[in-house]
């Protein structure tokens, strides 16, 4: 059991610091410079929601994009959204007509300019979303739990050793 709650904390610590790392590069995307991007992809593409109950999974659509844009002549493509959400865009859909009908009133249809926030030391790393989303933190509020529930369990063992001394 003592094994199970350090590593619970070490996991935590990982999190933690992966979590640390993506928020201050979130934070930072908002600084970098930005270059002209175009659209030219704009997916709907398809999941299994997580619900409580397995038998009772539906189908989730979410919208991704790829987009193209040049640095020092050179041109690139990516299809990162954003340091919270990866490559996913809007998601939540119930069907794929509603992410489509989304999609054909959005800023992202095929073929429209998007500003694309390059990192200076790497312009192959890049968001069309700069900063901060909530789920920027995710990793750093799983690390916190994980460290909590090492450090409890580390407790009840050390309190469970010691009633069984007394």
């Amino acid at each position: 059991m003592h094994k199970i709650a350090v590593g619970m904390m070490v996991l935590g610590g990982i999190l933690i610091l992966i979590g640390i790392w993506l928020v201050t590069t979130a934070m930072s995307s908002s600084d970098w410079p930005v270059a002209e991007g175009r659209i030219m992809n704009a997916q709907v593409k398809s999941r299994f929601s997580q619900t409580h109950n397995s038998t009772n999974r539906r189908p989730e659509y979410y919208v991704e994009v790829r987009y193209g844009y040049q640095v020092d002549g050179k041109t690139y493509r990516a299809k990162r959204y954003s340091l919270g959400t990866g490559q996913t865009v809007k998601a939540g859909f119930k069907t794929s007509d509603e992410a489509r009908e989304w999609i054909s009133t959005s800023p992202y249809r095929v073929g429209e300019e998007v500003p694309v926030h390059v990192d200076p030391d790497d312009p192959e790393n890049t968001v069309i979303h700069a900063g901060i989303l909530w789920s920027t933190w995710v990793p750093v509020m799983l690390g916190v739990l994980f460290m909590l529930l090492g450090l409890l369990s580390q407790r009840y063992i050390f309190d469970v050793h010691q009633a069984q001394e007394s």
